[in-house]
């Protein structure tokens, strides 16, 4: 047969079985909108945060103190983010609350919100966290709010690791300067007692009164200087933090610009300016430029 044959038998079978051809092409394509309907929209937010792995207190304690053990920070950022601290107050601040009317709500909401989220350790100290939802703003905020008190619960632990060195420092302090003290009452009551001795012997305890009195004091000098390079350790630590959150949040608002940038370049595709749907990302755009 030949090849023009083929193709009209071809042909007029497709015409004598339109029905059935549109009928099929009309199920498919309720198939796939059904499958778009029924199957929810992904969002995927992330963030980095920088873990500076600097013990502030080492110089200072001397092994005197356990310092705080950072080494496995994906294990211990989970261990803080996933405590209920945290997911409360994600739990009011996303705006949960319609879904938790029982306390068995929330719990099925925290669990949800633990297993939507992925805190991971990338190279030495970055830790990313990763949040999915259908609602891309629910994402965001999410990921969001985990950095911000994620950086605000390591402040806190280090304040209460500077607190307990410092307050090791003072009671040392005190410590030395109630030695200090017994040691000059001992050898003032020595030195009365023997006031009639030999010149010799007198010379020898005025000896080694000085040497102890020069050893507290140099004691108490370095105890000093350890107190104020602490305050100092404990000032920059509250400045780098700070510098800590304001990055973190710019970072978050340049990603949330980009992809709000990146749905209003293909809506333009499509649309004109004054599209309401271009018109809101446009004003959501502005707003975070603004903050």
């Amino acid at each position: 047969m030949q090849p023009e044959h083929i193709v009209s038998s071809l042909a007029q079978e497709t015409f004598h079985g339109r029905r059935f051809v549109v009928f099929v092409f009309v199920l498919v394509n309720a198939a796939m909108v059904g499958a778009g309907l029924l199957i929810p929209q992904g969002f995927v937010a992330t963030t980095s945060i920088l873990v500076d792995d600097k013990n502030i207190v080492q110089p200072l304690m001397q092994g005197a103190a356990v310092p705080t053990d950072v080494t496995d920070r994906g294990k211990n950022a989970r261990e803080v983010m996933f405590g209920r601290k945290i997911l409360e107050q994600i739990f009011d601040y996303v705006g949960w609350q319609k879904s938790g009317e029982t306390v068995q709500d929330r719990e099925r909401v925290f669990e949800s919100i633990k297993k939507r989220t992925s805190i991971t350790q990338v190279g030495r100290n970055i830790i990313k966290i990763e949040y999915r939802d259908t609602d891309a703003s629910r994402a965001y905020k999410t990921v969001r709010k985990f950095a911000e008190l994620f950086i605000l619960e390591s402040l806190a632990a280090k304040r209460a690791e500077s607190a307990s060195a410092f307050d090791f420092i003072e009671k040392q302090s005190n410590e030395y300067h109630a030695k200090l003290i017994e040691t000059e009452e001992r050898l003032r009551q020595l030195r009365t007692a023997n006031l009639d001795a030999r010149a010799g012997t007198e010379a020898e305890v005025t000896t080694r009164l000085n040497e102890l009195q020069s050893r507290l004091e140099r004691l108490m000098q370095e105890l000093r200087e350890a107190e104020v390079k602490g305050n100092a350790l404990e000032k920059q630590l509250s400045g780098e933090v700070v510098v800590a959150v304001a990055a973190s949040r710019e970072s978050l608002y340049r990603a949330r610009i980009n992809e709000l940038q990146s749905k209003l370049d293909t809506l333009r595709l499509s649309f004109y300016d004054t599209h309401p749907d271009i018109v809101q990302l446009k004003q959501q755009i502005e707003e975070l430029k603004g903050g």
